[in-house]
């Protein structure tokens, strides 16, 4: 949790997504002094776990979750919402390792989403352990060009890829407003970009913070700011 304090220490942060908590079974919550937070641990062992801080002073209107994704709805000043979904989906392999198929572990991810209407402010992220190259999805006939350091594809690339067209999400990850995606995931045996910030609004900008935690954490933290109208707004 050290990681975490300091974080929340260097920067002014409304909502705060945790991947990979690695907590284990308990009653007892996390408390994180300034913030309400929602969590989902594994039934069993230390590994994987996600939470959401979000704030104290910011409403949050619904809470849903499993342990391979979360979902928030946030109540902005002006009145309108906003979902935000933290997600971890681990790797292939490590679900195999636990007899967990990978259609359950993004069954799990689309049954958060299943609750979020189409039309709804959204932005879903976290460590999809998924690789999509300088791929984009094409949502409503809108493709953005990305650019990043990691050029593979891989299997769960292909079903995010999808995915996101069929929910209206873009990938902002090197989006051209946002400059190339850089690694996202720093290890010894190589490094890739499996962290992603999807939203439906392709405005967007992600900015990577690369030598923050450096020397904590394999991943580098992503982060960007909503773009909220302030403006409430008033019955007619």
């Amino acid at each position: 949790m050290f990681k975490l304090f300091l974080l929340l220490e260097m920067h002014t942060i409304d909502v705060l997504c945790v991947q990979e908590t690695w907590l284990p079974p308990s009653n007892v919550a996390l408390q994180v002094p300034g913030y309400n937070v929602y969590e989902q641990r594994r039934a069993t062992g230390t590994r994987g776990g996600i939470a959401t801080l979000v704030r104290k002073g910011i409403k949050i209107i619904k809470e849903s979750g499993n342990e391979f994704a979360q979902a928030v709805q946030l109540q902005l000043p002006n009145g309108d919402a906003y979902w935000v979904c933290n997600t971890y989906l681990p790797p292939m392999q490590n679900l195999a390792r636990r007899g967990v198929g990978e259609a359950e572990a993004r069954a799990g991810l689309l049954d958060v989403l299943a609750e979020v209407s189409h039309d709804a402010n959204l932005v879903v992220c976290g460590d999809f352990n998924a690789r999509v190259g300088e791929h984009a999805p094409t949502v409503k006939a809108v493709q953005l060009t990305r650019t990043s350091e990691d050029k593979h594809m891989c299997t769960r690339g292909n079903w995010l890829l999808h995915t996101c067209a069929e929910l209206g999400l873009h990938i902002l990850n090197g989006a051209i407003q946002g400059g190339t995606a850089q690694y996202t995931c720093i290890q010894q045996r190589g490094s890739s970009v499996v962290d992603y910030i999807l939203c439906r609004d392709s405005s967007l900008v992600v900015q990577q913070e690369k030598e923050l935690l450096a020397k904590l954490t394999d991943h580098t933290p992503l982060h960007s700011t909503l773009p909220i109208n302030y403006t409430r707004h008033l019955p007619h």
